[in-house]
C-alpha cells in the first residue's frame, strides 16, 4: 500500500459508480470488487483531494 497520483478509475457497473461517487464510504468498492472476483492487482482508491492509495493484491 503507498500514496499515488494516479487516478482512481470509475467502477464498470454504472449503478455502484453513482454510489462509489456518492458516498465517501464507499471509495473502497473497486478493492471489494477485485478480493469478491479473486483477483490480483492493484487498485487506486481516492484518498485525499489529489492523491489517492494505491492497493496491490497479491495471490496466495
Amino acid at each position: 500500500m503507498q500514496t499515488t497520483a494516479a487516478p482512481a478509475l470509475p467502477l464498470q457497473q454504472p449503478t455502484l459508480e453513482a454510489l462509489r461517487a456518492a458516498i465517501p464510504a464507499l471509495r473502497v468498492l473497486p478493492l471489494l470488487e477485485l478480493l469478491a472476483l479473486g483477483g490480483a492487482g492493484e487498485v487506486c482508491l481516492e484518498y485525499l483531494p489529489g492523491l489517492q492509495l494505491a492497493v496491490n493484491i497479491e495471490p496466495t
